[in-house]
């Protein structure tokens, strides 16, 4: 089976990759707003710039689309990494989701980056295309799982009785406790305005106690800022960006910024207002948004990471991996051979780091 390769440099000069682009993901293997061409381009124009696609078509039909970065300095090519990315994948066709094309993909990194050594993927959840991948590969290769990614079934009766009842009354009793001592709560769950984006993005900032900086609150980055503002409004085009709101009063207590990729509802911002922290405005916004969305058109609503505080709702939980492929030569046995060896000595760090707390 022949596959082409090439590199496409800027999105928006491609008006027909676009197209093409917009059809594959509709059924491409895991979808997910990440494979969405729109999130790809927003990275591309405010947050990477050195962001580039290896587009793959077989008798001139769109197979796949792999977002990467390439590291002449240490000669590491990897999915797109930045703080605001939780999640990465390429975007496939299932039925080419194969040992055949994965090795024609290593053909192409051959010719096209010479030196390169390492193929780094992270985060990627066990559900990806690219864990299948890897899964399947029989060459070089090394799994670092070390996140986790929280998500909860909103269409099945059997799932939705998986949700703690506990934790449930317990949200329950502090709303109670916040509308009898503060006012009355107001819910809306909605499709994308500018207005109610600024409202996410000021509780945001007012919750974040970090210096100015990458890992900083959005709206002391203008890149960052840009970068929400653009998503917001490209996926507001197919209505696929939701803002849910809790509103005390006048006052914006806590907001979701969601994203909408077939039946899956991504959270990919949540903030609250911390001056109200002792009711978990946070937690009652999240049990109005999974009754709002229960039984209706979507499937899941997913947390895209899985954050402590959401074990007491009893989730569904997978695993999100670091997974890196190796050049089948010196350069990349020799950085194989060093993950294994920092493998093997982890148990031994961890022994003496437990026997030097209780010391």
């Amino acid at each position: 089976m022949t596959y082409q390769f090439k590199i496409i440099d800027n999105l928006e000069q491609n008006p027909q990759l676009i197209e093409q682009w917009a059809q594959l993901q509709e059924g491409c293997y895991d979808q997910n707003f990440y494979h969405d061409w729109r999130w790809n381009n927003g990275l591309k124009k405010h947050l990477l710039p050195e962001l580039r696609w290896i587009v793959c078509l077989k008798k001139e039909a769109l197979i796949a689309v792999l977002p990467f970065e390439y590291n002449q300095e240490t000669n590491v090519i990897s999915l797109p990494v930045h703080s605001q990315i939780d999640l990465v994948d390429l975007v496939i066709k299932p039925t080419h989701c194969t040992p055949n094309w994965f090795s024609s993909l290593l053909s192409f990194f051959d010719d096209n980056f010479i030196g390169w050594c390492q193929f780094s993927i992270r985060p990627a959840l066990e559900s990806s295309a690219i864990f299948k991948l890897h899964t399947q590969h029989r060459g070089l290769k090394h799994f670092d799982p070390y996140l986790k990614n929280a998500s909860f079934d909103v269409c099945e009766s059997i799932s939705l009785k998986m949700i703690s009842k506990k934790h449930l009354k317990n949200v329950g009793r502090l709303q109670r406790k916040l509308e009898k001592e503060q006012g009355e709560l107001r819910f809306s769950h909605g499709i994308y305005s500018d207005q109610d984006v600024t409202c996410i993005l000021e509780i945001e900032n007012k919750s974040w106690k970090g210096a100015q900086g990458e890992n900083t609150s959005v709206l002391l980055d203008p890149n960052l800022e840009a970068f929400y503002r653009f998503i917001a409004a490209e996926f507001s085009t197919t209505d696929d960006c939701y803002l849910s709101l809790c509103r005390l009063g006048d006052e914006t207590i806590a907001g979701q910024f969601a994203l909408r990729s077939s039946n899956r509802l991504s959270l990919v911002k949540i903030s609250y207002d911390p001056d109200y922290q002792n009711y978990a405005p946070g937690n009652i916004l999240l049990s109005d948004t999974l009754a709002y969305t229960a039984h209706g058109p979507l499937n899941e609503v997913n947390l895209v990471t899985g954050p402590d505080w959401a074990d007491r709702w009893h989730p569904q939980v997978q695993m999100v991996h670091w997974l890196t492929f190796y050049r089948a030569n010196t350069s990349g046995y020799v950085a194989w051979l060093k993950a294994q060896t920092k493998d093997s000595f982890r148990p031994i760090l961890a022994k003496f780091k437990n026997k030097a707390a209780h010391s």
